[in-house]
């Protein structure tokens, strides 16, 4: 494969078709693409180059043609991931929550175990879920539309949260125990529930997954184009 990063003066040879290779500049970014097929490799001075994903076939079939065959490394089966150390303990680790999923919903007559069953889902969540999703993506955003996907985020989480059904009485989370009765004018209720919490940690995925699929197909869309 040629190196992208010769000087202009060498012709650039496409690895697939031998066409010589077309660079644009625009937006902060090196677009390098073959007009005959369907390479490309979009490079930003600030990151390594990356290969477009909807035009990723192309590129692996020139690498094929010119690598030697190697065997590809086969993935651990399903029963060897839950054996792995990390997986006996997102195995400890979900038995307790399902007792915690279960206390928002059924309730006590007293708020601490809803709050402990509370502190755990946040904990869980952060752990095995958003820490996970900011790591995978983050790596592959710009900084606005890393601030844009937290806000959608936070939006989505509250519009879905507002979903959640009302057992009886209405929710008596932690984080508005303390204003409960200066918002709702209310006395608090007999038996304490939160059944907003696991919506809006659902929301709160789904609004970041949505934007960050909206935000590459936007950006393979503007590629295809130029």
């Amino acid at each position: 494969m040629s190196n992208l990063r010769d000087d202009e003066s060498d012709a650039l040879r496409c690895p697939n078709c031998g066409a010589q290779l077309t660079r644009l500049l625009g937006g902060g970014y090196v677009e390098t693409f073959c007009p005959a097929c369907d390479f490309a490799v979009r490079q930003s001075p600030l990151r390594r180059a990356q290969a477009n994903p909807l035009r990723l076939r192309g590129i692996v079939n020139g690498w094929s043609a010119t690598a030697p065959k190697t065997a590809t490394p086969r993935r651990r089966p399903l029963l060897s991931r839950i054996t792995s150390p990390l997986g006996i303990i997102t195995i400890i680790a979900m038995i307790p929550l399902v007792f915690a999923l279960r206390a928002l919903y059924t309730g006590y007559d007293s708020l601490e175990p809803v709050l402990l069953a509370e502190l755990y889902i946040w904990f869980f969540s952060a752990l095995w879920l958003a820490a996970p999703t900011v790591f995978m993506t983050g790596r592959r955003l710009e900084t606005w539309q890393f601030m844009t996907l937290a806000a959608t985020a936070v939006a989505t989480a509250m519009l879905v949260g507002m979903l959640a059904p009302q057992i009886g009485e209405p929710n008596y989370c932690g984080d508005v125990s303390g204003h409960y009765s200066l918002g709702l004018n209310e006395m608090p209720p007999r038996v304490y529930r939160c059944t907003s919490l696991p919506f809006e940690i659902v929301g709160g995925l789904l609004g970041w997954w949505g934007g960050y699929w909206i935000i590459k197909w936007w950006e393979a869309r503007g590629t295809e184009a130029a």
